[in-house]
């Protein structure tokens, strides 16, 4: 038995944790101020509650709205019931149990101490401890994807679960994580050949019979995500939209196309990636992937299968374009229990021991000073110093110039009922609390508008009564929404400055009738 003093540092390494824990915790009560959670994460949700309705938006601004969207269903009824600090929280929440899920997975086929590595190395992870104070979804993929994992090594490892049942658990939790994030799908092909796999060794020969398991992960899987995608389908004619929409060659790191991306491009960012993974955003554990092989034959065949996904994970996450660690938690548990078990044999050698935990001890206080230097911002409005209001004008104003804030509170009392604005340049919506519209989502056009009447019953007939201008002028505003060129009096004409902030570059217009057909 090991006296409890010759792993003091394991108190250390929680204790770290704890403190990264509490810090995230009161960032998680300070208003939103990332960036997707401010685009989309966020502003979908409210955008139902405000009309009572969930369905596609369509335009450039809400594009999103056609993906699978589970974990916002969850942010929309916490701002229905409660506010945008619950969403955060849920969000919070769903970290912890990530956490618990990857610790329970390792604890049961490999220990309680590998457990813990394994946690320590997921919970340590940059993009893990930025995630938790923000109402982002990538945590919630991570849990249910950690989940699904797990209950699929236990129908294939553990003889208890040998039974369909967990095959169907796991085949039920991924779906539920294919419902949060439309990257997971990469995920699709090492279930099936693990699988596969698994039933052609048992039963020796191929048979169709052994597609039966496959079938049904497959087919339950995706019955659970059907929904998303039918109503994708229904609204874009893509039932995997925004993914082939764009032709942007961004979209594909400038590779132009899918075919050219995979094999030319893939292969040359592919060492940027890694390098992001495992040194910048994902964890410098990481890199004892490399070390597998030499405890290959120590690793029990639970392990070796499970390195194995992991790898074959990277491999096939790498081939989004995007190269977005966050993107990874679905699997992320195949990556960190392999790195925590090369430590567990390390830890058994007093010099490799002392690396490890100088390492480990290096890790967890660099992350946790990371966690304090950027929550710090958040301290003055959680801790009662400064007023929501005043913190979120200083920020919005400091880190979202296109986006909207009323820092002036002109907008709150400023609007009658059965006002509608038209909105045009504004990129970030969340904290727009007036009766809006963006303007690409309708596809708003003025082309055939021959008059300033026209003009005027062209906004009229479609409820608007108001415009908000953010970095455009009047004559560009025109011309991109279909006016002839040279003729923009047409649209100045039924123009009424209501409000202008120079420094915000952004006015807000009244549509009036035209003084000649009053």
């Amino acid at each position: 038995m090991h006296h409890p003093r010759k792993h003091w540092w394991l108190l250390i390494f929680a204790l770290i944790l704890l403190a990264i824990f509490v810090l995230n915790l009161l960032a998680a009560f300070g208003p939103e101020i990332e960036w997707d959670a401010l685009w989309y994460h966020l502003t979908l949700p409210e955008i139902y509650a405000q009309r009572h309705v969930i369905r596609f938006l369509p335009g450039q601004s809400y594009y999103y709205s056609a993906l699978p969207r589970l974990i916002e269903m969850h942010f929309t009824l916490a701002l229905v019931l409660a506010n945008p600090v619950v969403a955060k929280l849920l969000h919070y929440l769903f970290g912890v149990f990530f956490g618990l899920s990857i610790y329970a997975f390792a604890r049961h086929f490999f220990g309680k101490r590998v457990g813990f590595w394994a946690s320590f190395i997921t919970l340590t992870m940059l993009e893990v401890v930025w995630l938790f104070k923000t109402a982002y979804i990538d945590l919630g993929s991570g849990f249910y994807g950690t989940l699904a994992l797990y209950s699929f090594f236990l129908w294939l490892e553990d003889a208890r679960y040998h039974r369909r049942r967990m095959l169907l658990l796991s085949a039920i939790l991924f779906g539920l994580a294919l419902s949060t994030k439309i990257w997971i799908l990469v995920l699709f092909p090492i279930f099936v050949v693990f699988i596969l796999w698994r039933d052609y060794t048992e039963q020796k020969k191929l048979r169709w019979k052994l597609l039966t398991n496959t079938l049904q992960f497959c087919g339950l899987a995706l019955l659970i995500v059907l929904p998303w995608y039918i109503d994708s389908f229904i609204n874009t004619g893509n039932p995997f939209y925004p993914l082939g929409a764009f032709s942007a060659p961004e979209h594909l790191a400038y590779a132009g196309t899918m075919t050219n991306w995979l094999t030319r491009v893939y292969w040359t960012t592919m060492a940027p990636y890694l390098f992001d993974f495992i040194v910048y955003r994902g964890s410098p554990f990481f890199i004892l992937l490399l070390a597998v092989p030499f405890f290959w034959k120590r690793f029990t065949a639970t392990a070796r299968k499970l390195s194995l996904f992991g790898i074959l994970a990277i491999v096939l996450f790498a081939i989004i374009p995007t190269r977005i660690v966050r993107y990874q938690l679905p699997s992320v548990a195949a990556i960190a229990i392999p790195s925590a078990l090369v430590i567990a044999f390390l830890l058994k050698k007093k010099v490799t021991a002392v690396l490890v935990i100088l390492f480990a001890l290096f890790v967890g206080l660099t992350q946790l000073w990371y966690v304090y230097g950027n929550n710090n911002k958040y301290m003055p409005v959680v801790l009662g110093k400064q007023s929501e209001h005043e913190w979120l004008s200083e920020k919005m104003a400091m880190y979202y110039p296109q986006g909207f804030y009323d820092s002036d509170n002109f907008y709150a009392t400023h609007f009658a009922p059965g006002d509608m604005v038209l909105m045009d340049g504004v990129a970030h919506l969340f904290y727009v609390d007036f009766p809006h519209i963006e303007e690409s989502e309708i596809g708003f056009s003025l082309a055939g508008t021959r008059s300033t009447l026209d003009v005027y019953n062209r906004f009229h007939d479609q409820g608007f009564t108001h415009l908000f201008l953010k970095s455009t002028a009047i004559e560009t505003f025109y011309q991109q929404h279909g006016g002839e060129e040279g003729t923009a009096d047409r649209l100045r004409k039924v123009l009424r400055i209501d409000h202008t902030d120079p420094k915000k570059h952004e006015t807000l217009y009244r549509i009036v009738i035209p003084k000649e057909d009053q």
